[in-house]
């Protein structure tokens, strides 16, 4: 990864996809968002850019709105949560 070479970069996929764990618990956007504060916390990372492409996207932009002390910048490719049909809330 072309970031790699100048920074730390954490690239993960989000509980329940991939071959990520499965927990039983309610996913939701709430939830991600949470862990991905956690999972920040957790690697003591006070302050990082939030890169992210559909879900990510919307989920990026969700931790920029309640935790924008944490978020340096904000790139969003193709994000779910923007337009009229789409909320972050959902």
């Amino acid at each position: 990864m072309a970031f790699a070479q100048n920074r730390r970069v954490y690239a993960f996929g989000l509980v329940r996809f991939g071959r990520s764990d499965k927990p039983k618990v309610e996913y939701s956007i709430p939830y991600l968002t949470e862990f991905v504060h956690q999972f920040m916390i957790v690697q003591n990372v006070e302050r990082a850019p939030l890169i992210g492409e559909p879900m990510g996207g919307g989920l990026a932009l969700r931790i920029a709105l309640e935790h924008p002390h944490q978020v340096e910048k904000l790139v969003l490719a193709d994000s779910a949560g923007l337009g009229k049909k789409a909320s972050i809330y959902f």
